[in-house]
């Protein structure tokens, strides 16, 4: 049922988001008008989907939402995270939740939360693409974002916390584009206590491109510090996260796909083989584009967020597709930015439709199983035709993640630096503990 729902959700997403960019008149609205009615589809769309879902259907929450209410109850009667609970996530992220479920006894209350970080996100995100892109740009992205079935399901059905990353980078790259590195720097930082340390991917991105990287890193750090020392004090052993971080896998990823050439990743030694080249990938490519680039442009800084999202989800052993949520309104921009813009907005939708159904699939037809059971006799709970539809999802998703970074590279080549610039950036990215950037 649930994997029908979310094939009905993205077709019928997608049909909705290409009338609305086919409204011809939709481009003649004042910015205001504009803004008001594609929140109000945002948020229309949530909460009645939400609605149907929990309150006239009678589903009750799943998948991490179980574990953010668990975790939240513990709270609730005392018990400090990291210390009396076991959690993957920051240590105030279970406080926060904690006090949405003393206000509505429900783990739904977590879902709606996440629905009301998701309506305080899109304005946010709005302002960040009118400082470094279009309005017509801007206008492509809201409608591509608003409508996206990825985003309305790991919302609106998955309750996920992505999507509170998603805000405070927003308002991160917001401050760092008005010149603000202190408040940016504080944005991103309390993002990390407030959700987790997948917040760190952007950091480098992030701290590139500010002019005072001093100031920008010192804010970055007190949040962080503060959180995780406070626990601290109390027993709390914050090394066990990355331990548990660093034994989880997912689906959707190159390594994952390699399993179904005999790749094994249970055995730790291959672990700590994949996880270095997938680090030294994702900083070879992120070098290669400041070597490229220069440092950030208002325009590069955000696209290269979504980049480096990109590269992970690709590479990553623990990459779920709902990550995406985090930097899906710069991916949205990098297709608004697209000269013709049909065929890269169809394919667009159709990879976020997958990373819609993908994680469903492997929970539910292979039940976390990896490719290796196209190597042995396949199980009794998993038929021939779920395990080959399946591997046609893995290629398709991770391939698209392919697609899209080679897009959003070019894209980010449209806008030439400097060779001045060039080895400034370079020369930052090498001293950057003890030099301010410059203009």
């Amino acid at each position: 049922m649930i994997l029908a729902a979310k094939f009905v959700l993205a077709a019928f997403a997608a049909v909705t988001m290409i009338a609305l960019l086919s409204w011809r008149r939709r481009e003649a609205l004042t910015r205001r008008t504009h803004d008001l009615v594609l929140i109000t589809v945002l948020a229309l769309s949530r909460i009645s989907l939400f609605m149907l879902i929990f309150f006239v259907l009678g589903i009750e929450p799943h998948s991490d939402v179980t574990v953010y209410y668990s975790e939240a109850e513990a709270a609730l009667h005392g018990a400090i995270p990291l210390v009396g609970i076991h959690t993957a996530y920051g240590p105030l992220f279970d406080e926060i939740t904690a006090v949405a479920i003393a206000c509505w006894h429900s783990p739904a209350a977590l879902v709606f939360l996440a629905i009301l970080v998701e309506l305080c996100s899109f304005p946010v995100w709005l302002k960040v693409a009118r400082e470094a892109f279009t309005e017509r740009a801007t206008r492509r992205a809201a409608v591509l974002y608003t409508l996206n079935p990825l985003a309305i399901s790991t919302v609106a059905i998955g309750g996920q916390n992505h999507v509170g990353i998603s805000l405070l980078l927003a308002l991160s790259l917001l401050a760092l584009l008005r010149n603000r590195e202190g408040w940016s720097g504080l944005s991103l930082g309390f993002s990390i206590i407030a959700v987790k340390f997948l917040s760190l991917l952007f950091a480098p991105v992030i701290f590139l491109a500010a002019r005072h990287r001093v100031k920008w890193t010192i804010s970055f750090l007190i949040f962080p510090i503060a959180g995780y020392g406070a626990v601290a004090l109390f027993g709390a052993h914050p090394v066990d996260q990355v331990v548990f971080h660093a034994y989880y896998t997912s689906s959707g990823n190159l390594p994952f796909l390699l399993t179904a050439a005999g790749l094994p990743l249970t055995a730790p030694q291959y672990r700590v083989v994949i996880d270095c080249l997938a680090f030294m990938l994702l900083c070879g490519t992120f070098i290669a584009a400041i070597l490229r680039f220069g440092r950030p442009d208002p325009p590069h800084l955000v696209l290269l967020c979504g980049f480096v999202l990109l590269i992970t989800l690709t590479v990553s052993l623990k990459a779920f597709a709902s990550y995406l949520i985090i930097g899906l309104f710069p991916l949205c921009l990098m297709v608004a930015c697209q000269p013709k813009l049909p065929i890269p907005a169809a394919g667009f939708v159709a990879i976020c439709s997958l990373a819609t159904l993908e994680p469903s699939l492997w929970f539910r037809w292979l039940q976390e199983s990896g490719l290796d059971l196209l190597r042995r006799p396949i199980p009794r709970n998993v038929t021939q035709t779920h395990l080959t539809i399946f591997l046609l999802c893995e290629l398709l998703l991770v391939g698209g993640y392919i697609w899209l970074a080679v897009i959003t590279w070019r894209t980010m080549q449209r806008t030439q630096t400097t060779g001045g610039e060039r080895k400034s950036a370079w020369n930052g990215l090498i001293t950057a503990a003890t030099t301010r950037g410059q203009s």
